[in-house]
């Protein structure tokens, strides 16, 4: 089992260039949040989600929260 930090910086290594992944400020239901943030979050639940529709086991076992 993959530990979520290491699978988070490769997604992040991926992007050298900054194009999905960009650190601007966004505000979301009266609370503010960085979008690269956000959209790791989203891609991380996506990675979670479509490794378990393959594997039937759990790429990470740390606990993911939707907000």
């Amino acid at each position: 089992m993959e530990k979520v930090e290491n699978i988070a910086k490769y997604i992040l290594f991926l992007d050298k260039n900054n194009d999905i992944f960009i650190n601007k400020l966004l505000t979301l239901h009266e609370r503010e949040y960085y979008e690269a943030n956000v959209r790791l979050n989203k891609y991380l639940h996506i990675i979670q989600m479509v490794y378990f529709a393959m594997t039937d086991k759990k790429l990470f076992n740390e606990e993911m929260y939707g907000f």
